[in-house]
């Protein structure tokens, strides 16, 4: 048997982004937008304010920072950057930048001066002020800032060498914000800022405040086109402003982190001039980032790998095809500096299932996250479709271990306060899963595949071949396909039968009856040979004879489930398979498939058993489905749903996205089961998705007909109409609540305590 698999993905070389964390300082502000400048990717890192420590952490979540880094000792700022999944690993041996302006290559950012690789960037200018000018900060943060040191002195002299000196006197009045062109853009040299949506405004900031200066830096990091106006001071930019709006075809904002209305910039009038027109806003933009396969900044320096894998083998090695060669002497130890790897699994083919190499993306999976000891260790953080790692800009190749998928759970409902274990029962239902083709198999799906397995459990001693592709061709439903052609239909019961052979989920014995005493057994094809000894009577046989003498309507082969796997344990395995298996249809990506069986979790020492959990990604956002399903002899109780509400409501206060799963084999849901599952919906009003803010958290309720559709046909859930042009996870609960719960409408309504939904039900 072949023990290797493979894994394949994709590694994109990109700037780390760090978010620097400090209370606001003039000093600590100028002396970090010297080392941004000269860090590659520098004008997307976000100077962070560690006075409001929420704000903080939703600007870094926000603009997925890699890690957070303290500037200062303030017990604040040590807080916001210890949160989990955003500290810098061994941050008391070096960091991304040094403020003494001093070399410390081996852990600090890389910077944008390697070899060129494309056509040197046209017009650069380095701008020049008198250190005593009132805008001396602002021009600093606007245009970027090299410093005194000789090691920052050597990459003003690389940017200076095809780039014009501009001195800013009185007045700034030609146009200074070209593409790429001051010593801060050139940190963005081959990387694309992919955040959405851009807008175009003026940033009303006033110069002597460190706070409003770093909001500033933020509006322009998060992606922004913005252009600062200065308090006190306007007239000595308007020159440059003009020219900026004069270029500008959209609408241009004006924001500002205060009301500063106590002094008329002329700004207005300055627009109206230009004939455009303005959106007066009196606060801070909205920062935004980037929901998607990657992260929001990304560069061409891209790579597709597909790597053999020993089964039972954690660890490979992936190719980073970098395009950074430092030959220069005086280059060698640029490849040491720190980048990112943004690392995508896109399949992970005939490995242990138990195994996997892509994370959840959520920030509390760092911790488990196995580091590559060979490069830097600064950050290892989930993403989206796999991971994030920090890398030194030159290195060949990165060492990926996987780890094991229990962890993953386990980890999450720790975070909670609930302890997890896999049962037996679960571990099981895994393994069926594995052997009949994994998540993306819809073999329970198929009423045909589930009438032979149950046929073959509820029958030990076995069935005739014939007895079994009849219960096939009985109880096969709409399958195998509306556009089969009549060969097709013909052949699919033999072929379900076929296929459960071909996967050993069947498997042949022989019925013998010893001559002697007349006891039957029935004997596997490995135990076979001339002479049988009889297990009862213990005389030894030919087996000719016993098969010469045996009636004909017991002669033949027969054929029963490997492992004599009971009925009732069968029935508890089949709906599970059919739910994971649907939703990994309707939500294809293949992160979506991190799922858990038979977990037995508890808290405070009440324990409670969940059929599914399951990780699915909408747009970034990772949810965790967590639920019951049932075969014909079961129903959903309301215990089962206040059980799940429990665990769904402690994840939710958590910030962990969570939705109930409700599926069943029956036809429809019985009438209890609906009461009760109206019910949970009314419970869940005031559940509000960060995700998808715009819809209620419902439950995902599947019946009979849901999990044994045809995929694509009319009632598979992916083919079904949503209310919202968003086809997520959120718009499929709605849709199958109204389906099979009755959901009539809903609407956001407000009280005392705050957004909640209302349903209607018919």
């Amino acid at each position: 048997m072949d023990n290797t698999g493979a894994i394949t993905g994709n590694i994109q070389l990109r700037p780390a982004r760090i978010g620097f964390v400090f209370w606001p300082d003039m000093e600590i502000l100028r002396s970090t937008i010297r080392c941004l400048t000269i860090a590659w990717g520098g004008i997307y890192c976000p100077l962070i304010s560690s006075e409001s420590p929420e704000l903080a952490s939703r600007v870094a979540k926000t603009l997925d920072v890699d890690a957070l880094y303290p500037l200062d000792n303030y017990e604040a700022t040590n807080n916001i950057c210890e949160e989990i999944g955003f500290t810098w690993l061994g941050r008391n041996q070096s960091g991304p930048i040094n403020l003494k302006e001093q070399d410390n290559y081996i852990k600090q950012l890389a910077t944008p001066y390697w070899p060129d690789l494309q056509t040197e960037m046209s017009r650069k200018f380095i701008p020049e002020w008198e250190e005593s000018d009132p805008l001396a900060m602002l021009f600093s943060a606007w245009f970027g800032e090299f410093g005194e040191s000789e090691f920052h002195q050597k990459y003003r002299d690389k940017f200076q060498r095809n780039a014009s000196v501009l001195q800013i006197e009185e007045k700034l009045g030609r146009h200074v914000e070209g593409r790429d062109n001051s010593p801060i853009r050139y940190t963005s040299r081959s990387v694309y800022n992919n955040s959405m949506p851009v807008q175009s405004g003026i940033y009303v900031v006033d110069p002597d405040n460190p706070s409003d200066l770093m909001e500033y830096w933020n509006t322009r990091a998060s992606g922004h086109d913005v252009f600062p106006l200065p308090k006190r001071y306007s007239s000595r930019i308007m020159g440059a402003l003009r020219n900026w709006v004069n270029s500008r075809s959209e609408e241009v904002f004006v924001w500002s982190s205060r009301i500063y209305k106590e002094e008329n910039f002329e700004v207005h009038d300055v627009l109206s001039e230009v004939g455009k027109s303005i959106d007066a806003v009196e606060c801070s933009p909205e920062v935004f980032g980037w929901q998607g396969s990657y992260h929001p900044l990304s560069t061409n320096f891209e790579s597709s790998f597909s790597v053999s894998v020993q089964k039972r083998n954690m660890k490979f090695k992936a190719p980073i095809n970098t395009p950074f060669v430092f030959d220069n002497k005086d280059e060698l130890l640029e490849q040491y500096r720190v980048a990112a790897a943004q690392i995508s699994i896109s399949s992970e083919q005939d490995v242990d299932p138990r195994i996997t190499y892509s994370v959840p993306n959520i920030r509390s999976m760092s911790r488990i996250i196995p580091r590559d000891l060979e490069g830097p260790d600064v950050f290892s953080r989930p993403a989206m479709g796999g991971r994030a790692e920090g890398v030194h800009i030159g290195t060949q190749d990165i060492q990926l271990t996987g780890l094991k998928i229990e962890n993953i759970f386990s980890t999450v409902f720790e975070s909670v306060g609930w302890s997890s274990a896999q049962t037996d029962n679960g571990k099981f239902a895994s393994r069926l899963i594995d052997i009949l083709g994994g998540v993306e198999s819809n073999a329970a799906n198929q009423p045909g595949v589930r009438a032979v397995l149950d046929d073959a459990a509820r029958t030990p001693k076995g069935k005739p071949i014939a007895a079994l592709i009849q219960s096939a061709k009985n109880y096969r439903g709409d399958w195998p396909s509306t556009i089969a052609n009549e060969s097709m239909i013909e052949r699919y019961p033999t072929d379900i039968v076929y296929s459960l052979l071909d996967k050993r989920i069947l498997r042949p014995v022989l019925p013998v009856s010893c001559p002697r005493c007349t006891t039957q057994a029935t004997l596997n094809p490995d135990e076979l040979s001339s002479d049988i000894v009889c297990d009862f009577c213990r005389e030894t046989f030919p087996l000719g004879l016993a098969l010469g003498t045996q009636k004909k309507s017991n002669s033949g082969w027969l054929y029963r489930l490997a492992g004599k796997i009971p009925s009732a344990q069968l029935q508890e395995t089949l709906p599970v398979m059919a739910a994971i298996s649907t939703l990994a249809e309707f939500h294809h990506p293949f992160s979506s498939y991190h799922n858990l069986l038979g977990v037995e979790v508890e808290k405070q020492k009440n324990p409670l058993e969940i059929d599914i959990a399951m990780f699915v990604s909408d747009r970034g956002n990772p949810a965790l489905l967590i639920g019951e399903a049932k075969s014909y002899r079961d129903d959903i109780t309301a215990r089962d749903l206040a059980n799940l509400g429990r665990m769904q409501r402690d994840l939710k206060e958590s910030n962990i996205e969570c939705l109930v799963l409700a599926a069943s084999f029956h036809e429809n849901f019985t009438e209890q089961e609906i009461e009760a599952l109206r019910e949970f919906c009314n419970n869940s009003a005031y559940l509000v998705s960060e995700a998808n803010p715009n819809s209620p958290v419902l439950p995902i309720v599947l019946t009979g007909p849901d999990l044994s559709s045809l995929p694509l046909s009319e009632g598979h859930p992916q083919t079904w109409r949503m209310y919202s042009h968003d086809k997520d996870i959120y718009s499929l609960a709605v849709e199958s609540c109204k389906r099979n719960l009755g959901l009539a409408s809903f609407r956001a309504l407000t009280n005392d305590r705050g957004m909640y939904w209302d349903f209607e039900w018919k």
